[in-house]
């Protein structure tokens, strides 16, 4: 109905300035040619001409909209408060009122090219957000941004070639039976500004109105408003952290930068303690730490080769992510979700499935605990510190990974969009109430949808694989035979519990994408 009543204005301001240039082209070529400013009360009467013309465009929509609005509304028990504001805006639009106009156009139309996958019409996310009318009754008409999402019915496809059930060669039916069932499960999504008055349900109590006709599903993502941003107490804990390293790197950099090694070697009564604390501060020196990074050093015992091995399994894990974690509810295209599709029975698309380089990572962990301490434990006799070992790793680590959950924490006071609390919110609300998992390493045993980042599965599990290998390679060193026993058997089992596991849940062998629909829809009877 919005649709309708926009595409009925616009129209209406295109033939209206065409009438007005039409009667006008004379005049305005003559003033060209004769290089004469046009004439004041001419001009008014041009503006006066496409105002008339679009109010009587405007009354005429709204008296082709208003009725079915009122229908619908009244007939799908919308609240009387949604309602009334309902007709204030109708009744805005017909008197060429700025705000309604913009609180129509800010919601979106059925998307062009649908055939062709194009699902979403998010609208004007910040235009509806940034509507306020304020009118003598000191209630005021607020934007509120909506997400409703119609989802097409399912048939079940149990033919192989839609020719089978499909007669007519030219017929659309073709393309809805080999491509239609991507409607099923990436449903049209369609921004909607609504006034403040209108909640959530409402739209959903319209949305499902206005489909079931057509045996279609709708239901609301997200509705929100501009409404000022909270800082929790979480954040504000992770700000503070943050402002104490900044001040911390400052006080640093400046340190490294005046005071010279020159000056930290003469003697002073207080040189150790000032030489100590002059270096932990320079410690956090901007200056410093980059040179370290661009320019590390090597020492003879370095295994260079593992470098290589490291960029080639990233690039690796990019290419994989690049194709599991794309937005294709956003920006899909049917065809090419079909040759995704067809793609998963290509023994080559194995490189893209990248479940293997992240295994390398596992194998270069447990090489160097293996190389670092083994020449240790020989110098000691088969003695090794667990407990320093394991402490020196947790701080090796956790400050950099902390930081990266704390930054995510920051996100929803700088983040907003149309999809932002579809998306974000379920993994910002994990990290809200789980992030203590990810401090002890323990994250990887929460279900996949609680976890906080989801990625960093590996930490937790590198971590779990050190505190195990320490003990392990403190009894290989003991028992050699025994030692590589156990190892080899603990490798047969591993292997086997995920033979098993893969076998008894049906699951595939790798993640493949839309893996449970292609099933669905061929066995579908």
């Amino acid at each position: 109905m919005r649709t309708c009543l926009l595409g009925f204005l616009v129209a209406a301001a295109l033939a209206a300035a065409q009438q007005v240039a039409e009667s006008s082209s004379s005049p305005l070529s003559a003033a060209t040619d004769t290089g004469r400013q046009q004439d004041r009360a001419q001009v008014e009467q041009q503006w006066s001409q496409m105002e008339k013309a679009l109010r009587t465009a405007a009354e005429s929509a709204v008296g082709k909209v208003f009725p079915t609005l009122v229908k619908a509304s009244s007939e799908a028990e919308v609240s009387g408060d949604c309602q009334a504001a309902l007709l204030k805006v109708i009744l805005g639009v017909r008197r060429l009122k700025d705000w309604a106009i913009r609180m129509v156009d800010s919601s979106g139309k059925l998307p062009m090219g649908i055939i062709t996958g194009s699902v979403a019409a998010l609208g004007a996310y910040d235009q509806c957000l940034s509507v306020h009318y304020d009118d003598d009754t000191h209630d005021p008409i607020v934007g509120r941004y909506c997400t409703l999402n119609i989802q097409f019915p399912y048939l079940p496809r149990t033919f192989k070639n839609s020719s089978e059930i499909i007669k007519e060669k030219d017929s659309f039916m073709h393309w809805v039976y080999n491509y239609g069932k991507w409607m099923k499960y990436f449903p049209i999504r369609i921004g909607i500004c609504l006034p403040s008055h209108c909640v959530k349900e409402d739209l959903e109590k319209l949305g499902k109105y206005i489909v079931k006709p057509v045996n279609m599903k709708s239901w609301v993502g997200t509705c929100e408003g501009e409404t000022p941003t909270k800082i929790t107490t979480l954040q504000v804990v992770v700000l503070s952290i943050l402002g104490a390293l900044l001040v911390l790197a400052i006080l640093g950099t400046c340190i490294d930068r005046m005071c010279s090694p020159k000056k930290a070697e003469k003697p002073n009564s207080q040189s150790g303690h000032l030489g100590l604390a002059t270096k932990m501060l320079a410690s956090f020196s901007f200056v410093a730490n980059t040179r370290k990074l661009l320019y590390p050093r090597r020492s003879r015992d370095t295994l260079c080769v593992l470098h290589g091995i490291r960029v080639l399994s990233c690039l690796w894990i990019i290419l994989g992510h690049t194709y599991f974690l794309a937005d294709i509810v956003s920006f899909i295209r049917f065809k090419r979700l079909k040759t995704l599709e067809d793609l998963n029975t290509d023994v080559a698309f194995t490189a893209i499935e990248n479940f293997l380089p992240v295994d390398t990572f596992f194998f270069i962990s447990g090489l160097l605990i293996v190389y670092s301490n083994w020449g240790r434990l020989e110098k000691k006799k088969g003695k090794l510190n667990v407990l320093s070992a394991f402490l020196l790793r947790f701080w090796r680590m956790t400050p950099s990974y902390m930081l990266v959950v704390g930054v995510f924490l920051l996100l929803p006071l700088v983040g907003s969009g149309p999809l932002w609390k579809e998306t974000m919110d379920p993994l910002l609300e994990n990290c809200m109430q789980s992030w203590w998992t990810n401090l002890l390493y323990v994250s990887n045993y929460l279900p996949y949808d609680k976890m906080c980042l989801l990625h960093t599965w590996f930490q937790a599990v590198n971590m779990q694989f050190f505190i195990i290998a320490l003990p392990l390679l403190l009894f290989i060193y003991k028992c050699r035979v025994l030692g590589l026993t156990l190892v080899v058997s603990l490798c047969l089992i591993s292997t086997l519990a995920v033979g098993l596991i893969t076998y008894f849940f049906q699951l595939p062998p790798a993640l493949l994408l839309s893996t449970s629909e292609s099933k669905r829809c061929s066995t579908s009877t």
